[in-house]
């Protein structure tokens, strides 16, 4: 379960951070008037995801929230498991019906717990990923803004130096691209706003950030 993935708003981070940006020459916005042709940078949003503290906290909350279902359905799975090595053992139809009954009893008790894991824990875990889509999304739009920026391509790469070129990770690039979605191949580092959108949302935490001066491009 994905991923501390709410402290500050990302509807406030996309409006305050359009406010200071338009604001008279000292602006960003003022400043990043529109090149000729258009511009694309890409960010990976896997690496976004990794260093944003708002998704740390949130994955903390949930694995909070999922530590007590965790240990009744470790419970559960052992009682099931018992009764898995005594069925062999059993030699009269009476044992071999209570294991047939404890399998049973306990196969339901863990379908009921993943029930109630998803009613009680997955709404929550459907408020986080939205929350922290919205954040991502209006930094990006807040930052593609105020450098002049035309398209913004988002891709999810593995990070801290795995071999992107393994096959399990090609794999999931390929499976990706078979349900249409798009994957660079190449782009320039200087592309890359990844660390920008970072910095952005990282000042939302705890307080309302327009764009930081130090992420501007020329």
């Amino acid at each position: 379960m994905k991923r501390a993935f709410l402290i500050g708003t990302l509807a406030a981070v996309g409006a305050l951070a359009a406010v200071a940006l338009s604001r008279g020459s000292g602006g960003l916005l003022a400043q990043g008037t529109s090149p000729a042709g258009t511009k694309v940078a890409v960010v990976n949003v896997g690496q976004v995801f990794a260093k944003y503290k708002k998704a740390e906290m949130y994955k903390l909350e949930m694995d909070g929230l999922l530590q007590p279902f965790r240990e009744q359905e470790k419970k559960l799975k052992a009682g099931y498991e018992a009764w898995q090595n005594f069925l062999p053992k059993a030699t009269t139809a009476e044992d071999r019906a209570k294991c047939q009954q404890g399998l049973l009893d306990h196969k339901r008790a863990i379908e009921d717990l993943q029930r109630t894991i998803q009613e009680k824990v997955g709404k929550r875990q459907a408020e986080q990923i939205t929350t922290l889509y919205h954040d991502v999304s209006n930094a990006v739009e807040a930052y593609a803004k105020a450098n002049g920026i035309h398209l913004v391509l988002a891709f999810g790469e593995q990070i801290d130096g795995a071999d992107v070129f393994n096959f399990p990770n090609i794999n999931r690039k390929m499976q990706g691209m078979d349900l249409g979605s798009a994957h660079p191949i190449f782009f320039h580092g200087s592309s890359d706003i990844s660390s920008a959108v970072i910095s952005i949302l990282n000042q939302g935490v705890g307080t309302v950030p327009g764009v930081p001066t130090s992420q501007k491009k020329n």
